[in-house]
């Protein structure tokens, strides 16, 4: 550390007239070239590295981040090569300091002090955040809830919720503004009720809320789906009488409600134990739904297949989407009629 020059003659080396200078301290540099301002860095990240140049032997240095309460954390300690670009993987994990003023430091070791602290540029730390459901190919049907889950990194305080159909712009879901995270990593939100936008393409998204925070690396789920909802309101199949039975050559009301813009259903019956959509008949096609509740009425006519039966269910499907139906939850039974002639 304590360095003299000296100037002298060559042809009277040791000559009096020799100039030497005071004493100085001749000292290596550090010089971090990574992250620089434009690089944005998530929470937990495993592969990210810090770059940095060294002039002379300086020892081992010490690698460190600014905390937001503007102290400096030790990264590692790591030994150092002049003259080529030096560099460390953060494997630990970036440290969880969500800035847009994130700094790291390298540090000589104070013992030998042969060189300065030098900083990087000022870069951003965020939050990340993984949606985990819905999952690709899960159904939100409309009117209904649906359990969102989500993990993050970092502290976040708030989060909230958005949605997007069929690639258009996200927007904002009713209530799931600013929602407490609870603080341990994991959160959940109940998104209820689900709108009528129905789509096979929806993503939800997940948004760190906290007005501190800048953007962060944000969750968007799989892809799923939003269908509306049909459900058959009468026949259950287990009313009591005079409800049920059924007779053939008399009218019947046949009750559901649709979640949802349904524009028209199909109703059908079946009338075998094996109550598959393959196994039934048409009673009416391209009948008038929209949302809420219907009623068709049912004139159950002598020439109906496979009528009289003990195990007859009523079926309606929306005519856009056969994977949207409901059906009467019992067999019921639709029996024959006698009607006397004569005598009158």
């Amino acid at each position: 550390k304590t360095c003299l020059v000296r100037i002298s003659d060559n042809a009277y080396p040791v000559s009096e007239s020799n100039a030497l200078s005071g004493q100085f301290e001749n000292r290596g540099k550090v010089n971090v070239t990574g992250p620089i301002s434009s690089d944005v860095w998530s929470v937990g990240e495993t592969n990210r590295t810090i770059y940095y140049s060294i002039v002379g032997n300086i020892g081992n240095v010490t690698l460190q981040y600014k905390k937001l309460d503007g102290s400096w954390g030790d990264i590692a300690t790591v030994g150092t090569t002049p003259g080529v670009l030096n560099s460390y993987n953060w494997v630990a994990g970036v440290a969880d300091a969500i800035t847009t003023t994130a700094q790291v430091r390298v540090k000589p070791d104070a013992v030998l002090d042969r060189a300065d602290p030098a900083e990087s540029q000022s870069f951003t730390i965020r939050s990340k955040i993984t949606t985990g459901s819905p999952k690709t190919g899960d159904i939100l049907q409309v009117g209904e809830s649906w359990l969102i889950t989500y993990t993050y990194t970092g502290t976040i305080s708030k989060v909230k919720f958005q949605y997007s159909v069929d690639g258009n712009p996200y927007q904002d879901i009713p209530g799931g503004t600013n929602i407490n995270t609870g603080g341990d990593y994991t959160g959940q939100w109940t998104w209820a009720p689900i709108p009528d936008a129905i789509s096979n393409n929806v993503l939800v998204k997940v948004l760190d809320n906290d007005p501190n925070h800048p953007v962060a690396q944000e969750g968007i789920s799989a892809q799923c789906k939003i269908k509306g909802k049909l459900i058959l309101d009468f026949p259950k199949g287990n009313e009591p009488e005079p409800q049920l039975p059924w007779s053939v050559g008399l009218t019947y009301p046949i009750t559901w409600t649709a979640q949802g813009s349904i524009a028209t259903v199909e109703i059908r019956y079946s009338a075998v134990i094996t109550d598959t959509i393959d196994n039934t008949y048409v009673i009416s096609s391209g009948v008038v739904s929209g949302a809420g509740t219907r009623v068709y009425n049912w004139t159950i006519p002598d020439t109906a297949l496979a009528l009289p039966s003990t195990n007859v269910k009523i079926w309606v499907i929306n005519t856009a989407d056969s994977t949207v139906l409901s059906k009467s939850t019992y067999f019921f039974r639709v029996k024959g009629m006698l009607q006397l002639i004569n005598p009158p």
